[in-house]
């Protein structure tokens, strides 16, 4: 999977090896990575603008979505890997 961050970095999965994508197809299924996203689109920064912070009147500045929102990756390879293995085209 490559990092929003840093879309050079390779990741390390759970067969202990270094991969460029999100799926490791050799390892341990039980455990599961679960990404959290600062927002994904305008329109749910809308509501997390609206929703204000803990103490109910902050509200983030445009600026906020402005320094998170370069999330361009599309990670296909669980698609593939699917596709690949199982026959089936998602």
């Amino acid at each position: 999977m490559a990092s929003p961050h840093n879309p050079n970095k390779l990741w390390r999965g759970s067969d202990g090896e270094l991969h460029d994508y999100a799926f490791c197809p050799n390892g341990n299924t039980d455990e599961a990575q679960l990404s959290h996203y600062f927002c994904k689109t305008l329109p749910e920064w809308r509501k997390k603008q609206d929703r204000g912070g803990p103490d109910g009147f902050y509200r983030r500045p445009d600026s906020d979505f402005a320094r998170h929102n370069f999330n361009e990756v599309e990670d296909l390879s669980a698609k593939i890997w699917k596709n690949k293995n199982l026959g089936v085209d998602l």
